[in-house]
């Protein structure tokens, strides 16, 4: 997977920006179901009982948090690379 120069192959990156994108996708379904339940209840209420569930949302925000700060960073003219 990583060339001899040490920059990451095609399909890596391609995989990242896919795995990248769904995270994100996955944080805005975690707040429409959030303002749904405020919209029904008029309150949220954050706790889930199930630890799978409440650590697998916890490392799709902070992928996806990491995530946009990389899109930001290329963005803006920095390399991410170096």
């Amino acid at each position: 997977m990583w060339r001899v120069k040490g920059t990451l192959t095609k399909t890596f990156r391609d995989a990242i920006h896919i795995f990248g994108l769904c995270c994100l996708l996955g944080c805005a379904v975690i707040v429409v179901f959030m303002l749904t339940g405020i919209a029904v209840r008029g309150y949220f209420y954050a706790v889930e009982p199930d630890r799978l569930i409440l650590f697998v949302e916890i490392v799709v925000a902070v992928f996806g948090l990491a995530y946009v700060f990389y899109l930001f960073q290329k963005a803006l003219g920095g390399d991410p690379q170096k």
